[in-house]
């Protein structure tokens, strides 16, 4: 074996699984992929979000103010509608209204009015109610003297 050359040892060479050839492997220090796994194209919907996100910076009242976009724009669009903008207000209107449902809606289902709806009052309060019945307004209560 020490008198062989290299050609010879590579005809000698079972080629085989997880042997490839001496010609088909990597170079020591060279990725197999040197791209890469190619990047996913990013959608829209995600460009949009991203920037609207991004910071913006603004002057209010003389000071400097760092904001994200989109409140930016709906500083602006509220502006305008102030300035009597008709579209702007109609605008302004419809994010208030959907506002106000979103609002209405989160507390109707928040755990805390759950717990209050499903909660009956116990048997000494109910007394303390029908006791303070039977009493009348208490003394103190202006409601009485009208």
């Amino acid at each position: 074996m020490e008198g062989r050359s290299d050609d010879e040892q590579t005809e000698s060479y079972e080629v085989g699984y997880g042997k490839p050839p001496k010609s088909g492997r990597f170079k020591k220090g060279i990725s197999g992929n040197s791209s890469g796994r190619p990047k996913k194209p990013s959608s829209f919907d995600a460009k949009l979000l991203r920037e609207l996100n991004s910071p913006l910076t603004i002057n209010e009242n003389g000071k400097r103010k760092v904001i994200t976009k989109d409140e930016g724009i709906a500083k602006q669009v509220i502006n305008k509608a102030l300035s009597g903008h008709v579209p702007s207000m109609r605008l302004v209107d419809n994010w208030r209204r959907q506002a106000l449902e979103k609002t209405a809606e989160e507390q109707r289902n928040s755990p805390s009015n759950r717990e209050r709806k499903l909660e009956e009052p116990s048997d000494e309060e109910l007394m303390l109610l029908i006791r303070a019945g039977r009493e009348g307004p208490a003394p103190d209560d202006k409601t009485s003297e009208r």
